[in-house]
């Protein structure tokens, strides 16, 4: 995803994994915005690679949950990030940051953790003693992951517009 501030500024995330050994955090992003993380290079427990689409499969499959951890800005009130519902879909859990339109769906529907900036550190360090806080967060996504996948928002809305199949609107 993206790393570039103002809109994806993700160091108080960094800041806060840099301090907690326990804690491994894997930063996907493009190849020209690795220089919004030089800050972390050579921070032994923040790993920097650069995959998207299908190639993340595997970190998804090998995480505990996935982060959405942003300062405030007016366009995440309303915007819904692509990451999260990628995250959800793999069947993991997502901590997000407060006050946004993400971290109203994951309140929501029980997807997560909503944190304050200065309650991330604390989060991540009390998830490591409580793995299972993590599976059951884990468990209440995959309830419920299939209904929130792009293609079942899709055809939600085809639902709303009375659509029932593509193509049934060009019939008269």
């Amino acid at each position: 995803g993206g790393v570039s501030p103002p809109l994806y500024d993700i160091g108080g995330l960094l800041r806060a994994v840099a301090v907690l050994p326990r804690v491994e955090l894997v930063v996907s992003c493009a190849v020209g915005q690795r220089a919004h993380l030089a800050e972390v290079e050579g921070v032994d427990n923040i790993e920097i690679v650069h995959e998207s689409g299908s190639d993340l499969d595997g970190r998804y499959a090998n995480c505990d949950a996935a982060c959405l951890v942003y300062p405030d800005y007016p366009y995440r009130r309303f915007a819904m990030p692509v990451k999260l519902f990628e995250a959800s879909g793999a069947g993991r859990p997502v901590i997000v940051s407060a006050g946004n339109s993400a971290a109203r769906f994951v309140a929501a529907n029980g997807f997560g953790w909503v944190v304050s900036p200065d309650e991330v550190a604390p989060l991540l360090d009390h998830l490591c003693d409580e793995p299972a806080e993590i599976a059951e967060a884990r468990e209440q996504v995959l309830v419920s992951a299939d209904e929130h996948t792009w293609a079942a928002r899709a055809e939600a809305v085809l639902r709303r517009l009375g659509i029932e199949q593509i193509g049934e609107s060009t019939q008269g």
